[in-house]
């Protein structure tokens, strides 16, 4: 509604906070990509190590984890809920699109 609004007034709190709300989502997207990596990374960790020849407990520790990789992370935020990390991915390319085409709009006018 922000960008909307500063597309035909040109005003700048409204330009002001849709920025804030772009520049929000980005970092949330960047932090839920982090977690998707590290992740990745401890779960390729544990494939490429012998844990089928370590003792009963730790296999089981460790099958735990593997099971564990292999969920979809979510992620908590006040703002939105629980979030996934594709679903906000999803959400930040529909935003991109929006402004794009406030953009557009602006410069036919």
């Amino acid at each position: 509604m922000s960008t909307a609004v500063f597309a035909q007034k040109k005003d700048v709190l409204n330009f002001s906070m849709a920025f804030i709300t772009f520049l929000t989502i980005f970092v949330w997207y960047t932090i839920g990509q982090r977690f998707t990596t590290s992740a990745d990374g401890i779960s390729e960790a544990i494939y490429n190590m012998n844990w089928y020849d370590a003792d009963v407990s730790t296999r089981k520790d460790l099958l735990i984890i593997l099971t564990m990789s292999q969920k979809s992370l979510v992620m908590e935020t006040r703002l939105f809920g629980q979030i996934s990390q594709v679903a906000l991915a999803k959400d930040f390319k529909r935003i991109y699109v929006f402004y794009k085409w406030i953009v557009t709009l602006s410069t036919q006018m």
